[in-house]
């Protein structure tokens, strides 16, 4: 088994844009909790070009955040099983195709914080960032697409499995960075 940390690749595909500003906050909400509850539709906007103005191209994974994957309607009929067992598909707005937020609800208490490489903030000893991960395999067992509870702001996590279909079914964007693997 190996697992990756889910990235869109923005330097070659295209992204979304929160249309205000103002709803960029909302991506703190995305920590494991349910939201289908009180969500409201965001607008967003594609982002055609990167920076010097190059044309990007269609991408089936135009995430905002490494925590808050985003997909194409097209990677959704791909991965909705999936999707359904791992979390929440939020809809979006868009005047130029069908997104959806994803909301990963499925959170695995995995990582071995002893033997994992691990950055904390100096002030409070919580966890800035991972460096290098370990992960307990029994822990793992059915884990597809999740969070760690140690810091789920940050990544989503998936397995070859997940990364497997998105290639199968020939989706476009993904960035798959490989963090671990086991061995028997």
């Amino acid at each position: 088994m190996r697992l990756f940390i889910l990235r869109a690749d923005s330097n070659r595909y295209q992204g979304l844009v929160f249309q205000s500003s103002g709803n960029y906050n909302m991506l703190n909400q995305f920590d494991g909790r349910i939201l289908s509850d009180t969500w409201r539709s965001p607008v967003v906007e594609i982002l055609h070009n990167d920076e010097l103005g190059q044309d990007l191209l269609p991408s089936d994974f135009p995430s905002f955040a490494t925590h808050v994957p985003v997909f194409s309607s097209r990677a959704v009929g791909a991965l909705r099983g999936l999707l359904e067992e791992n979390g929440e598909i939020l809809p979006l707005s868009c005047d130029e195709g069908e997104y959806i937020a994803f909301n990963v609800t499925e959170i695995v208490d995995a990582l071995h914080e002893p033997t994992s490489t691990i950055k904390r903030f100096q002030s409070s000893g919580r966890i800035m960032d991972v460096l290098t991960h370990n992960f307990l395999i029994d822990r793992l067992y059915g884990a597809i697409i999740f969070k760690i509870p140690q810091v789920p702001l940050m990544n989503v996590y998936v397995t070859d499995r997940f990364r497997d279909i998105v290639t199968a079914s020939d989706l476009q964007g993904f960035r798959f960075d490989q963090v671990w693997e086991f061995r028997d």
